[in-house]
This record gives structure tokens, C-alpha cells and sequence, in this order.
């Protein structure tokens, strides 16, 4: 069945149940009508909850590993929206944001909506400053362009973005996992050694003040606590990426000594977001930047945004020439999972797709036999190699190129 209907300013495509209003925009208008299947991801308690408050990948890096141009059109998750606003840099085509969860699309939406109608003032207090005493009139003001569905969400979720509370970046479930962590950083006493390793500029000084904070952190009871399955959930880690103790404790030291050490912590918009609950200026992003809203602004309509899995989507649409699929591979059951077979059956087969990008927790992907490599070029990036990648959280990284 095909789930598309045409939408001629950018002779492309959105989704059937899309708006499609008289500046031929394309966003949300109602849930697709395909079954989703949740069993792939997290318990029921969160298949409709907020996770994800910002996009988890590093957006910068991906727009260099995509090599979009004005001719490329993208398929990729929605998650928080972000990576969707910062690739519209790149003069892309056109854009198209997928996902199971309905408070997800519910996020992406809001920003779309607000970029579109509102101004910079009010996109700042929302997503920079994560606060404001205003939520519900901008909200009311937006009514008449969101979907219903986003519309009562925020209507009931308002009180994310109150003046009184720790702020939206403090919502969802990553952002209650954050007042996890950060609590239980003060309760073993190491908050004052976290302030020093960002404080310090010589590398030998920072690998010293590293080692002492690592030793103290992984002995300490409050580590045991920050491996339990159900604090991994809260960060949107589901049971498959879930790792065995030992090599998760590997992990979690690899991406400390990353963000510690060899990154500039303080100008890193991604993790200092969560240590101080808001953007610090001037190290934000592009998208929360004057001359990014601008951009953006007049580029917005290229964006659209649906309640579909990616695998419905892809199979229905023959014109994408760029997938991320982020970290959607490793949410299956393993290489024998039909879903995975099936995605990688229309990645082979598609005439379009000219580049794929996708992370994941496995440092050699187990499903490398249902890629077809007479097709693609596959460069596997490490940790090690991406020094620049701020958000540092996977050790492997893949970039496919259709062969010439």
C-alpha cells in the first residue's frame, strides 16, 4: 500500500494522514495506519513516554559523514527533532522524520510548528533556556497548526517548561536519568573532581585527575546503581543494548575519558546540557543560534514528520537518496530478527539510496552478511577515530557508500 501522497513545492513526498495546507507544508495530521510494533524497544511502561529531550547524536559530525547536497533527500528517526533542524544547514532537499513513540513526533512538532510561526525569543526560552512563564499561551497560540494528538500532549506536559521547575531538560526519561546521575555524583563526593577535570587545560594533569576520579567513581556504591537495567531504560537503552557488566563498565570509561579528557567539555553543548539543566551561550548549538533560526525558518517546509516505523516508511518511498537510521539496528532481537532482514532487504535493493550512516554499541556489527558489499563501500569508524564526536556514546560508527 503506498502511504504517500504528492506534495509539489518540492516534488516529493509526504505521508498519507498529512496536512498539506496552502504553502504546501507537510506535517502530522494523524497516526499512520500501519501497526506499530513496540516489542523491539523498551518496556510497555515507555511506549508512549518522552525519552529522548535532545537528539543523542552529533549532528555536526553526521552532516560530514553524509555529504548532503541540495539534490539529497533524507530518511532518518525523529528522536528529539535536533539533528532533523542542524541538517537543514546543508540546503538538503528534503528531510522526512519517522518514529513509534507518539510523545517524540509530539517534540518534533512543537519545534516545527514554533519555528514556523513564532520568534526567536520564544525558541530560545523553550529549547535554550528550557523555561517559560508563557508555555501555555504559546502553546494556545500554536492550536490551530498542530495535529490534535500533539496539541492535548503539551496541553497536559506543559509544566516540563515551567519557570518553577528544574526545566524541560530535566523531562523525559534521559532528563530524570540526568537528576539520577548528577544526585548520585554529590552523594559520592566526586562532584568537586568533575569540576576540576573541566577546569583543567594541561592533557598529562587531566589524565591524572581522571585516573584518581575513575578509581573513586567505579568503587563507589552509586556506580552499581548506574548499571542497573533500569536506569539504562531511562537513558532510552533497550534490553538488546544492553551489555554484560564487564563490558559496560569498558564502555562507560571509554566515553568518560572521551568527554573528561579528550574532548573541551565546556564548550560541549551536548553533555554540559545535562550538567547545568540548560544551553550554555555562546557554546550552543547551530539550530538555537540567531542566524540557524533564521535559516531554518525560511527552510522549514522542507521537513516533514510521521507516526510510521522506518521500515514502512523506506519500503513505501523509492526517492530517498540518504538513510541514518541512527542507532535502529541494534534495538532488534539479532541478526535472525525478520525486521532486520527486511530492512537491510530494501536497503540492498533500492535504486535511490545512495549513502547509508548508522551507529551502534557493537564494536563489529554481528549482521555484516545481510549488507551486500557488491553494492556498498563500508567504512567503519571507532571511537578512537572520531575525536571530534561530542557525544562519544558508541563505539562504532558506519558510513555506506553505493559503489561507482
Amino acid at each position: 500500500m503506498n502511504l504517500y501522497s504528492f506534495c509539489p513545492s518540492y516534488h516529493d513526498y509526504c505521508p498519507k494522514g498529512t496536512k498539506i495546507d496552502t504553502e504546501n507544508e507537510c506535517h502530522l495530521e494523524q497516526v499512520g495506519t500501519e501497526e506499530l510494533d513496540y516489542s523491539m524497544s523498551l518496556p510497555k511502561l515507555f511506549h508512549q513516554k518522552l525519552i529522548y529531550n535532545i537528539s543523542w547524536e552529533d549532528f555536526d559530525l553526521d552532516i560530514k559523514l553524509l555529504r548532503m547536497d541540495s539534490n539529497s533527500r533524507l530518511l532518518t528517526i525523529a528522536s528529539a527533532g535536533d539533528h532533523l533542524l542542524n541538517y537543514l544547514s546543508t540546503d538538503v532537499s528534503f528531510i522526512h522524520g519517522v518514529d513509534i513513540n507518539p510523545a517524540q513526533i509530539a517534540l518534533v512538532e512543537l519545534k516545527q510548528m514554533l519555528l514556523k510561526h513564532m520568534d526567536y525569543q520564544v525558541w530560545w526560552e523553550l529549547f535554550g533556556e528550557g523555561s517559560s512563564a508563557k508555555t501555555l499561551q504559546y502553546i494556545d497560540h500554536l492550536k490551530p497548526y498542530l495535529s490534535y494528538t500533539s496539541y492535548a500532549y503539551w496541553k497536559k506536559n506543559g509544566h516540563f517548561f515551567s519557570v518553577d521547575g528544574p526545566g524541560f531538560y530535566r523531562y523525559g526519561s534521559s532528563g530524570y536519568l540526568s537528576r539520577i546521575i548528577l544526585k548520585s555524583i554529590q552523594i559520592s563526593k566526586l562532584d568537586t573532581q568533575i569540576f576540576a577535570l573541566i577546569e583543567e587545560d594541561n592533557v598529562a594533569n587531566k589524565e591524572a585527575l581522571f585516573t584518581d576520579f575513575w578509581k573513586q567513581l567505579s568503587r563507589h556504591w552509586v556506580f552499581k546503581l548506574w548499571l542497573h537495567p533500569w536506569l539504562q531504560y531511562l537513558g532510552g537503552i533497550p534490553t538488546s543494548q544492553q551489555q554484560r557488566k564487564t563490558t559496560l563498565i569498558k564502555l562507560l570509561r571509554n566515553v568518560f575519558h572521551h568527554i573528561f579528557v579528550i574532548s573541551d567539555f565546556e564548550t560541549n553543548p551536548f553533555w554540559n546540557l545535562y550538567l547545568y539543566g540548560k544551553y550554555q551561550a555562546p557554546y550552543i548549538p547551530w539550530h538555537l543560534s540567531e542566524d540557524g533560526f533564521k535559516t531554518i525558518k525560511e527552510r522549514i517546509n522542507r521537513l516533514s514528520i510521521s507516526h510510521h516505523s522506518m521500515l514502512e516508511s523506506g519500503r513505501s518511498h523509492e526517492q530517498y537518496t540518504h538513510i541514518n537510521l541512527l542507532d535502529h539496528q541494534d534495538w532488534y532481537k539479532g541478526i535472525d530478527d525478520i525486521r532486520l532482514q527486511q530492512t537491510w532487504d530494501w536497503l540492498n535493493r533500492s535504486e535511490s539510496i545512495k549513502t547509508i550512516l548508522f551507529r551502534t554499541i557493537h564494536p563489529e556489527i554481528p549482521w555484516i552478511s545481510l549488507i551486500d558489499q557488491g553494492k556498498f563501500d563500508i567504512c567503519r569508524y571507532s571511537l578512537a577515530d572520531l575525536t571530534k564526536d561530542r557525544v562519544a556514546t558508541y563505539p562504532s560508527t558506519y558510513v555506506l557508500h553505493t559503489k561507482q
